[in-house]
């Protein structure tokens, strides 16, 4: 479904002490910490605030929970409902792979009167791993071209109002600098369905070299009763919005020089994969839906 299309501003008044909360929390997760190499963690972040139930209210976390392991995968969930606002979201995380929902939704009427209901959920997963570069029939430092690819694929669903949000899948290799990162937005215009985003990826390395790599996925959405074009500020009809990655932010890795190969500290293989959702997908879409019927159960009342 295609957005209004106006210009906003996001959350501006009181959201903006939500959103800092939650981007303040999902900076924990942040790459440039090389001692969380062979980890993989996962941290999820809900706020929400109705000040048409209470006229008092002020924004807040609601809901946050993070977690961290050697060996994955591990998955993270946050849930906050505040009178007609519910925010969620789910985050999974293992070796070369993420997977998340966050949704978000308002089932309230529109109110001309004083107030605002806002919700906004926020995910993160990470994961790092060392790679030996081997070869059984090649010199110690012989130069070795290691190929690989990152992937994006999700989905968006939209229903109305005011909502937007932003999805980004990343890697960084630690012994060069170098980041690919891949970013879907949607806003003002944009159209909900299917996105596929996917990078090549060259690592120039050499036999008997140690690589450390490291992934993320971050998404966040926004829901807000309020948007403020150039007119003025309007007030906006129920609405709803649903970022799933549950399938997937995908890291594989595989070699182009013939004789040379890697390890990776985990045992993970890095290999391509097939696009078929494993069990874990369906449930991760069904945690992100419960957000969507929830709304339209209450539109219904």
């Amino acid at each position: 479904m295609k957005s209004d299309a106006y210009s906003y501003r996001p959350f501006k008044g009181l959201a903006p002490a939500l959103l800092s909360g939650l981007i303040g929390l999902g900076c924990i997760l942040s790459l440039t910490d090389t001692s969380l190499a062979l980890s993989v963690q996962a941290q999820v972040d809900t706020g929400a605030i109705d000040q048409f139930s209470d006229p008092f209210m002020r924004f807040f976390i609601g809901d946050s929970q993070g977690k961290i392991d050697q060996v994955g995968p591990v998955t993270a969930t946050s849930t906050t409902n505040v009178g007609d606002v519910f925010a969620a979201g789910t985050a999974t995380s293992e070796y070369g792979a993420e997977h998340g929902i966050v949704s978000v939704s308002y089932a309230g009427p529109p109110n001309e009167g004083s107030g605002r209901a806002a919700a906004t959920s926020h995910m993160t997963g990470t994961w790092s791993d060392e790679f030996s570069v081997v070869s059984s029939n090649l010199a110690h430092g012989t130069p070795v071209a290691l190929t690989g690819r990152l992937t994006l694929d999700g989905v968006a669903f939209a229903d109305g109002g005011f909502v937007n949000g932003m999805v980004e899948a990343s890697l960084i290799n630690y012994n060069t600098g170098d980041r690919f990162a891949l970013t879907y937005t949607y806003g003002a215009g944009s159209l909900a369905g299917g996105f596929l985003l996917s990078t090549p990826i060259t690592i120039n390395t050499s036999v008997g070299d140690r690589i450390s790599i490291a992934g993320a996925l971050q998404m966040q959405a926004n829901v807000d009763t309020i948007y403020m074009p150039a007119s003025g500020t309007q007030r906006i009809a129920p609405s709803a919005l649903i970022f799933d990655v549950s399938h997937t932010a995908l890291f594989t890795l595989t070699s182009a020089t013939p004789g040379a190969g890697f390890i990776a500290a985990s045992g993970t293989s890095y290999a391509p994969v097939s696009s078929v959702p494993e069990p874990s997908t369906w449930l991760l879409l069904g945690t992100g839906l419960v957000g969507l019927t929830w709304w339209r159960r209450k539109q219904a009342a």
